[in-house]
């Protein structure tokens, strides 16, 4: 199974993401809806059902004080001049609890980190500078939310877009 470990996102955060994806309803995106926005930790990748046991175990070490966060800008991957990901930005210590779920993780692999929401994707932009121009224009309101908790989450990949679900949650102390 498909797996990553991720931090939901509070309806006040998740309203703001579908506000900014209004703003670029006139470019062929494909947006994330927002029932299945997060912040991923790390991506595990396939695993096999044995597995998912040890990782379960090993999350249920990590010990972390829940946190305050907020919204804060808003990018492109891998960069301005080919957008291929657009994204709101979360600031807070998540690198930290990144580094103690993916330490905790070790023989399951771990990745660089970049505390963001991502809001759309697209392969080519017709009109790369109409684009570029609505892009640097978005401001997203800096929603203040606290992260109590993250999650063990299952990706099943299917025609109509990825479904997710809760394998176990993880509360932060």
């Amino acid at each position: 199974m498909r797996l990553f470990v991720a931090v939901g996102l509070p309806k006040e955060v998740l309203d703001e993401a579908a506000r900014i994806q209004g703003l670029l309803k006139g470019f062929k995106l494909r947006f994330v809806r927002p029932e299945l926005m997060h912040i991923t930790l790390v991506f595990l990748g396939e695993m096999s059902d044995s597995a998912v046991t040890h990782i379960r175990e090993h999350l249920r070490k990590v010990k972390h004080k829940g946190f305050d966060a907020k919204i804060s800008g808003f990018g492109v991957f891998p960069n301005w001049n080919s957008v291929r990901v657009i994204w709101m930005g979360a600031e807070g210590p998540f690198d930290e609890l990144f580094k103690e779920v993916s330490t905790t993780l070790v023989h399951h692999g771990s990745q660089q980190f970049s505390s963001h929401i991502t809001l759309a994707r697209l392969k080519f932009a017709p009109d790369k500078k109409a684009l570029s121009e609505a892009l640097h224009n978005i401001k997203p309101n800096p929603i203040s939310f606290h992260v109590g908790s993250f999650k063990l989450m299952q990706s099943v990949l299917e025609l109509t877009g990825p479904v997710y679900s809760t394998i176990e949650e993880f509360k932060l102390e």
